[in-house]
């Protein structure tokens, strides 16, 4: 058998932290690393952004972590 991995979850949101308890997923709560959040001047594709981005937290997060680093964004 497999060990188990830790679950980070490099979000602050409430409702991230209650999907992943509903069911039943250990994990802890780090902080989000990335420093800058750039966002470009023109969002024609704003999906590769928010996708890019959460790519970007998690390389971030990761170099401080062992484990699997859950991130993601929300764009309004």
């Amino acid at each position: 058998m497999k060990p188990q991995r830790t679950l980070f979850l490099a979000s602050q949101s409430p409702r991230r932290q209650d999907l992943l308890a509903l069911h039943n997923i250990p994990f802890q709560v780090i902080p989000n690393l990335l420093q800058d959040e750039v966002f470009p001047d023109t969002l024609t594709h704003i999906h590769t952004h928010v996708k890019d981005l959460c790519h970007e937290k998690a390389r971030q997060s990761k170099a401080h972590h062992q484990g699997l680093v859950l991130t993601a964004d929300t764009i309004i």
